[in-house]
């Protein structure tokens, strides 16, 4: 290998290196990070409806209708 292809293989490697090893720093590193988490609640339709208070939907547990709009999809 030429002089110029060590210097890249040597720069390349050297700088995902040297980026692992601040990734890894700044995990262990950073107090109370867990705190500052931030999720998102991603909610479904039919999930909503469970979630509902059961004064809202009071006579429709197991009436087997589905809601407006709502239609059944096949098992694949």
């Amino acid at each position: 290998m030429t002089l110029g292809g060590w210097f890249v293989m040597i720069v390349s490697v050297g700088s995902v290196t040297a980026l692992f090893l601040w990734c890894l720093w700044k995990v262990f590193t950073t107090p109370e990070e867990t705190e500052k988490l931030h999720g998102f609640s991603f909610e479904t339709p039919d999930e909503a409806e469970e979630n509902r208070p059961a004064a809202a939907d009071a006579g429709q547990i197991g009436s087997g209708k589905l809601p407006k709009g709502a239609h059944e999809q096949p098992d694949p």
